[in-house]
């Protein structure tokens, strides 16, 4: 699995990098904000169990896909 900074407990948001490569500048995804619950890996990947503001936001996320909003991460 993936070594990831994020931990349990960590407030999360979707990347800039991950929102433009997908073309979601707009929408739901770049505004989602959420909390880890718990991780989970299949094979190599990573995925982060997220509780998100939005309940139509999935649940499981790549852990690549997000940035920390507890470290006032800039790269949202």
């Amino acid at each position: 699995m993936t070594k990831s900074k994020l931990k349990v407990g960590d407030r999360v948001a979707y990347s800039r990098a991950f929102c433009q490569d997908t073309g979601q500048q707009t929408g739901d995804i770049p505004f989602a904000r959420g909390v880890i619950e718990s991780f989970e890996s299949i094979g190599e990947t990573a995925l982060a169990i997220i509780n998100w503001n939005d309940p139509n936001i999935p649940e499981k996320v790549n852990v690549k896909n997000l940035v920390n909003m507890n470290l006032g991460d800039t790269s949202i």
